[in-house]
């Protein structure tokens, strides 16, 4: 196996130690289906895209109208012109100028925005940050690894639990594939698939990602009796074997089970029409969608009425230079997005997938000179057929400088959408409805009750 096989193998398989690690913890605490539930005979996936490194999504959703000079003002040199933005229909926000293709997903009710999601372990205003108020508050809130850990796990405080160590897609993978279940995943093959690598949030106790590389997932298989040839069946000789170590049978068991998928999803994958692409896949966010549409449309061949699909674009941790990286980046995801959509519609599965956006925080409001540094709460987006469109959920922040959404250091604005709400409604689209299940995919949800969720999907 070459140095190029061997990295993408330990991609593959990377997972195998975590996945033991939650496993050796104890159970998550759901029971089990009972075998009486009504079987579920649709199918539906969740595309999370996550946005590495803090996203500046206000200068992504922009106030046009009175509020546009309060923003102006806190984000100085940083402020987008007010005659660039484009324009959303029926509320007074613009999107950055490069965004034509969300701006035509929000004004064809295909796309909403969430107005201030974030990391919270219960409702959070400006007094519960004094150190004396004894208020619960997520660990390292400026932290990219910590706030990214808490987005995939859906836990703000960590903790000493299997589930700490667990992401809340890989939760649900448990609860769905569990026996009895009648979400019907007839498959060998993972509900979970990841496009960028390794993850925690699909990491479960019984389930983790299958990790898809550009141009294809690992096999041990090779044509015309080469050495390579000769070292895969070697390979697989090892692994067939049968081990009284506890690392070695799961390592070996987790292997087998990656290859078989290989095969598996590679059959799926080759069956698509990629003359059925439109639009400009642009990009790293280009070529994941385009897999993303691939693993959509071969889900009945994958033998899933349930997926999720794990998406990262990274480079978004602007401190130096932003408008112009910025608008770049941007670029590249609104045309992909646009074209992703519009794919799907055209193969007639836009009415099962919905996609939803995620990042470790918002950037400050305040100029660092050229940049801006790492902040709380901001801006997100859910598109789809499912989606009520259009629209703003939630109240949009107050954007002045020591506000009272500022949680202080230049505009770090607080939460007023927890992950948890944000998360359940998704949730509950994918056929979650059960409360109890809700809370074992999100523990911390339990602490916004009695509040109003965004409902953002119809």
């Amino acid at each position: 196996m070459n140095s190029s096989s061997r990295r993408h193998f330990l991609k593959l398989t990377g997972g195998a130690s975590t996945l033991l690690t939650s496993a050796l913890m104890g159970n998550t605490g759901f029971t089990g289906w009972t075998g009486n539930e009504s079987p579920v005979n649709d199918e539906k996936t969740l595309v999370y895209i996550l946005f590495a490194g803090g996203l500046d999504s206000f200068n992504l959703l922009v106030p046009t109208g009175s509020a546009y000079s309060t923003y102006q003002n806190s984000r100085s040199d940083l402020a987008l012109p007010l005659n660039s933005l484009r324009s959303l229909n029926n509320i007074n926000y613009g999107l950055h100028q490069n965004c034509s293709g969300l701006a035509n997903l929000f004004n064809t009710n295909n796309l909403s925005f969430l107005s201030n999601v974030g990391t919270l372990v219960e409702p959070t205003v400006k007094a519960d940050l004094n150190p004396n108020s004894g208020h619960p508050l997520p660990l390292a809130i400026a932290s990219h690894f910590d706030q990214q850990r808490q987005w995939e796990s859906a836990q703000p405080r960590g903790g000493a639990t299997a589930s700490a160590v667990q992401g809340w897609a890989g939760r649900l993978a448990d609860i769905i594939n569990a026996p009895n279940s009648p979400f019907g995943n007839a498959s060998g093959a993972s509900m979970n698939f990841s496009l960028a690598g390794n993850n925690l949030f699909q990491v479960g106790q019984n389930n983790s990602a299958f990790v898809h590389q550009p141009g294809g997932a690992l096999g041990l298989t090779t044509q015309g009796g080469s050495p390579t040839e000769d070292k895969n069946e070697l390979h697989q000789a090892i692994l067939s074997q049968s081990y009284q170590h506890h690392f070695r049978e799961n390592f070996a068991r987790i292997s087998n089970n990656s290859i078989a998928q290989q095969t598996l999803i590679e059959d799926a994958l080759s069956d698509f029409n990629e003359n059925n692409f439109v639009g400009n896949f642009s990009g790293s966010i280009g070529n994941q969608l385009k897999d993303a549409v691939k693993l959509i449309a071969g889900r009945q061949i994958l033998g899933l009425k349930r997926q999720t699909i794990f998406i990262k674009v990274g480079g978004w941790d602007m401190h130096g230079d932003l408008l112009d990286p910025f608008s770049r980046l941007i670029s590249q995801v609104s045309q992909s997005i646009d074209a992703f959509q519009r794919t799907l519609e055209e193969i007639n599965l836009a009415s099962t997938v919905v996609s939803f956006t995620a990042s470790d925080f918002a950037r400050t409001l305040r100029s660092n000179g050229r940049g801006s540094d790492h902040a709380w709460g901001g801006p997100q987006f859910a598109f789809g057929e499912p989606v009520d469109g259009g629209k703003l959920f939630g109240n949009f922040p107050n954007l002045a400088i020591n506000g009272p959404d500022d949680a202080g250091g230049g505009g770090r604005i607080i939460p007023t959408i927890a992950i948890d709400e944000y998360y359940a409604d998704l949730l509950r689209w994918f056929g979650i409805t059960d409360q109890d299940q809700l809370c074992e995919i999100l523990p911390n949800l339990q602490n916004f009750n009695g509040r109003t969720p965004p409902n953002f999907i119809t």
